[in-house]
C-alpha cells in the first residue's frame, strides 16, 4: 500500500475543519457525500451532478452578454472581461475580439463563462460548419449549431473521469435562404432553447434591476418595430444592456463587442462603428 508523505498528512490535518477548541470538526453527512460525488460527473444520490452546477456557476460569474432578436435581424453584445476593459483600447488590435465570433456567413456567437473552454467549442463548431458546406452545399440550419454545441457539451457530462465545458454560448442568424432571425442560447449542461422576435436573452453576470427592466424595454421595442430600428436599432439596445452591470455610467465603446446579422450577412462592429452606436444607447433605452 502506498503511503502518503508526512507534509502531505500534515497539509491534510491543517485543512481539516476545526471547532471552537482547535480540534479538527467531523464534516457532516451533506458535506461528506458532496466530497464523494463532486470530484467527477456523477449522480449524487439526491440526484444531482455537482460538477454540471460548478460549470453553470462558472457562466454566471463571467461577463454580461445579450442577443436581441429584431423583425430583421439579430444583435450580439457582449461586455470583454475585466482584464480586457483594463486595457487602454490603443493598446488592443483593432480586428482583435474575445468573447463575440464569426461563425458562418450568417451565424455568429458570444463565447460566456471559461474562455479557453469556449474557444475549443467554438473551433468544433466552425469544423462542424464546414463539414456541413462540403456536405450539403450550405450552411448548417442555426438551431444545427446549437444542437451540435449542445451534443458537445452533454457528451463532457457523460465522463465520469472528466469534467463538463465551463461554458455557454448565444447563438444567432439566419438559415440559409430564409429572413426569419434565429436566436438560441446553450446551457454547460447540453440544453438549449430558442427566442422569438421581441426576444433577448442574457448570459453571464445577473443585470441588477434597473438593468432587468431595460431589457423588458427593449424586447418590446424589438417585437414592435419595423422601419428604421431593424437589426441595426437592435444592436444599439444591446449594447447598451451589455454595459456593465456594476457601474454602467462609467461604460465606454471599447468595453463591447458588437455583432449585427441580417439575413445577407454578418457584420461585427469595429471601433468607430460601435462607438456612434453606443452613443446612442440613452435614447434607446429610455424611448
Amino acid at each position: 500500500m502506498r503511503l502518503l508523505p508526512l507534509y502531505a498528512l500534515a497539509a491534510c490535518a491543517l485543512a481539516a475543519p476545526r471547532g471552537r477548541g482547535g480540534t479538527p470538526t467531523k464534516p457532516s453527512a451533506s458535506e461528506r457525500q458532496r466530497r464523494l460525488y463532486d470530484r467527477g460527473c456523477l449522480f449524487s444520490p439526491e440526484g444531482r451532478v455537482y460538477q454540471v452546477e460548478y460549470a453553470e456557476k462558472n457562466v454566471a460569474r463571467g461577463s454580461f452578454a445579450v442577443g436581441a432578436v429584431a423583425p430583421d435581424g439579430v444583435a450580439l453584445a457582449a461586455v470583454r472581461s475585466a482584464h480586457a476593459r483594463s486595457v487602454p483600447g490603443a493598446f488592443l488590435e483593432r480586428r482583435w475580439r474575445e468573447r463575440v465570433h464569426r461563425v458562418d456567413d450568417t451565424i455568429a456567437c458570444v463565447a460566456c463563462g471559461l474562455v479557453p473552454d469556449a474557444l475549443q467549442l467554438l473551433a468544433a463548431l466552425r469544423d462542424f460548419c464546414r463539414r456541413h458546406r462540403s456536405t450539403w452545399g450550405e450552411a448548417p440550419p442555426v438551431e444545427a449549431c446549437a444542437r451540435h454545441l449542445g451534443r458537445l457539451a452533454r457528451a463532457a457530462t457523460a465522463r465520469a473521469a472528466g469534467r463538463p465545458y465551463g461554458a455557454a454560448f448565444l447563438i444567432g442568424g439566419f438559415d440559409e435562404g430564409s429572413s426569419e432571425p434565429r436566436l438560441f442560447r446553450t446551457e454547460p449542461s447540453g440544453a438549449y432553447e430558442a427566442y422569438g422576435v421581441g426576444g433577448v436573452a442574457t448570459a453571464g453576470a445577473a443585470p441588477d434591476g434597473s438593468t432587468i427592466a431595460d431589457l423588458e424595454r427593449a424586447a418590446a421595442a424589438c417585437a414592435d418595430v419595423s422601419d428604421g430600428a431593424d437589426a441595426a436599432y437592435a444592436a444599439a439596445v444591446a449594447a447598451a444592456e451589455a454595459s456593465p452591470p456594476t457601474d454602467r455610467s462609467d461604460a465606454v465603446a471599447t468595453d463591447v463587442e458588437l455583432a449585427v446579422l441580417r439575413p445577407s450577412g454578418c457584420v461585427i462592429c469595429d471601433a468607430d462603428e460601435l462607438a456612434e452606436r453606443f452613443e446612442r444607447r440613452t435614447p434607446a433605452t429610455e424611448s
